[in-house]
């Protein structure tokens, strides 16, 4: 039978079980209270990740805020350049516009908007260098905020809170108006820098605006309040402990540009739920375990440190091998997607992923290593493609969930213990699998059905497999 009317077949019979549970349960009164849930009953529902756009976070939209008259501005003119010195209108939202006279607007004066009770966005345009002190000071209603600096300039210290008097980035929760719920970084900087945004824990919602290619170190450290990220699919280098506390932040949607991820840059991030890598770990080559991000210095520490909530990963097309214990006891993983182009799985590199209920390896993939998915619990459903050319040992130990094996006729040989102990395996086809190894299905005893290629060679330990393909050709 073809793998996919396999799976629609199981997974028919999983939501018929579901719902027969759901109509049986006892009447008020009447039991006696000693049924509880199983701790092996397995959640095949999807996955649910909130989107990603803006309007779901924030109830602004600085791009229907058109540029506000130049005369509602002062400003001086000199050397073919515009100083905007105050606002003097009335409205709450407002945007300076790039050219006043025909010449740039490349400064904002000291306190220019300063004490402006009811101005609620603010849009400051990509042609301004130079920015004065405390330029927001007094701003308590504001909301949205559109810079090209969190600094006097390109080159001094960038943290939010300058803008609001602040004289170091250690004052950006005092001064920082709880008010400000979304922020868009513009103009020509491409590093977002260290502790620019550090304990702002009434941000909403960040836009990098494209142009940010490097998160430094504690850059959005302990923003608490963060749920969305725009442009971090063009960052190229996030740093250490970059966004550390954000534990708000739903998704990070990683792009392939990215070349970098630092030690603990997502430490402390409990409220992940979805994550897109081109990579897994440090870089391509390096530190190939994903709770590194997370803060754990070896594999053997990650289980305390995913977030509990992490339950959906995507790896892109550019991520070709999956190292050793790439998601080691990653326990609350439930959904991985593997790239097309992925070639190899390490060794141990799902062992424990106690919740993974389904995986599709990619016709691309070759090799999957020692233990692979060893004492993956809830593994219902395999789709093992159609390129696999080796398999390591342990490979699926004790995957207790596991019904249905059809391995592709491109694998030739099965290790020793590759299904031991999958004691719901009841349906078997060998593909093109001529040499089975000792103990591969050792006690797999609830097996009634095996396909093989004739000439099959069994290695010692593998009777229930035998037994039943023996009955089978009577």
């Amino acid at each position: 039978m073809d793998i996919k009317k396999i799976i629609s077949l199981l997974l028919a019979a999983v939501i018929a079980c579901a719902s027969l549970c759901a109509c049986s349960g006892g009447s008020e009164g009447g039991g006696t209270g000693a049924e509880e849930t199983s701790d092996a009953e397995i959640d095949t529902s999807p996955v649910e990740i909130q989107t990603n756009q803006l309007s779901d976070v924030v109830s602004i939209d600085l791009d229907l805020i058109p540029p506000t008259p130049a005369e509602e501005f002062t400003y001086v003119r000199s050397n073919g350049e515009v100083t905007v010195t105050a606002y003097v209108g009335e409205r709450s939202d407002v945007c300076v516009p790039a050219q006043i006279e025909n010449a740039p607007v490349t400064a904002i004066g000291d306190g220019a908007f300063a004490d402006l009770e009811s101005l609620h966005s603010l849009i400051l345009p990509e042609s301004i260098t130079d920015m004065g002190e405390g330029i927001l000071r007094g701003c308590d209603a504001l909301c949205a905020l559109q810079t090209p600096l969190l600094g006097e300039d390109a080159v001094s210290e960038q943290f939010l809170g300058y803008l609001f008097g602040a004289e170091t980035f250690r004052d950006n929760p005092r001064d920082v108006p709880a008010s400000v719920q979304f922020l868009r970084l513009c103009g020509e900087a491409d590093t977002l820098s260290a502790y620019a945004l550090y304990d702002c824990n009434d941000l909403l919602a960040v836009d990098l605006g494209g142009g940010i290619k490097t998160l430094q170190k504690f850059s959005l450290y302990r923003c608490t309040a963060l749920r969305l990220i725009l442009g971090l699919e063009a960052v190229t280098n996030i740093e250490e402990n970059a966004l550390m506390q954000c534990s708000s932040l739903v998704s990070a949607e990683l792009g392939d540009a990215l070349r970098s991820i630092g030690f603990g840059a997502f430490e402390g991030c409990s409220g992940l739920s979805f994550m897109r890598l081109p990579f897994v770990g440090g870089s391509r080559t390096e530190n190939t375990y994903l709770a590194y991000i997370f803060g754990a210095s070896a594999p053997d520490f990650a289980k305390g440190y995913y977030p509990k909530k992490l339950a959906k990963i995507e790896l892109s097309p550019s991520c070709t091998s999956l190292g050793d214990y790439a998601f080691f006891a990653c326990e609350g993983l439930k959904e991985i997607t593997l790239g097309d182009t992925l070639e190899s799985i390490g060794v141990r590199a799902f062992y424990g992923c106690i919740s993974l209920w389904s995986v599709a390896l990619p016709d691309s993939l070759t090799t999957l290593r020692e233990s692979a998915f060893f004492g993956c619990d809830s593994l219902l459903l395999v789709d093992f493609g159609t390129g696999l050319q080796e398999m390591g040992i342990n490979a699926f130990y004790q995957c207790d969930s596991l019904t249905t094996v059809v391995l592709p006729k491109s694998l030739k040989a099965l290790p020793a213990s590759a299904f031991a102990g999958c004691i719901s395996l009841t349906n078997v086809d060998l593909g093109g699998v001529l040499e089975v190894g000792a103990q591969a299905f050792r006690h797999c005893d609830a097996i009634t059905s095996v396909r093989a290629k004739e000439g099959v060679c069994f290695g010692a330990g593998n009777e229930s497999l035998m037994n039943v393909l023996q009955n089978e050709g009577k």
